[in-house]
């Protein structure tokens, strides 16, 4: 029996779980394995004294703030964290979609929806995704309008949206 993407996750979390566990065991929390105060001030300073970025690790910023610099796509979520600019629509927020956007006319289609002019829904979830990256190829998105038809449109033809209500 092949496992879903979830139970691959949950696999791979476990596995991270135990690792973290002994690696607490022998000394090495991993939580606490950010910078101290120190690194990050000689980081600054080095880079006060002219010093290119890019030889002695993460810049400045990413230090301070003990983050890295961008998420990762997982299973194609979307998020604040992970979005590439504010034109890429969020998991479960309002979007327009790009009715001239090639694809767009052809998932409408499969939909049953041919000639339907209504590009304004909700993305529900992503579809197929990226295997490098993991950002999402297809979305579905719910529709709102009379149809309340679910579609499977490219990611890229979505943009966000304000809430219109009904």
């Amino acid at each position: 029996m092949a496992q879903t993407d979830t139970e691959k996750q949950n696999e791979q979390a476990t596995k991270q779980n135990e690792k973290d566990a002994k690696a607490v065991e022998k000394g090495n929390d991993p939580v606490d394995s950010t910078p101290s105060d120190d690194d990050v001030q000689k980081s600054l300073d080095k880079k006060s004294d002219g010093e290119v970025h890019g030889t002695d690790g993460p810049p400045p910023a990413e230090l301070r703030a003990r983050v890295p610099g961008s998420a990762s796509t997982q299973g194609g979520l979307m998020d604040n964290l992970s979005r590439r600019s504010v034109h890429d629509a969020l998991e479960g927020h309002f979007v327009n979609i790009d009715l001239n956007f090639d694809g767009v006319e052809d998932a409408y289609k499969a939909a049953g929806l041919e000639g339907h002019e209504g590009g304004y829904g909700i993305y529900v979830q992503p579809g197929d995704c990226d295997p490098e990256t993991g950002i999402p190829v297809t979305a579905q998105v719910r529709l709102r309008d009379e149809t309340n038809a679910r579609v499977a449109v490219p990611y890229d033809a979505l943009r966000p949206a304000d809430a219109r209500g009904r």
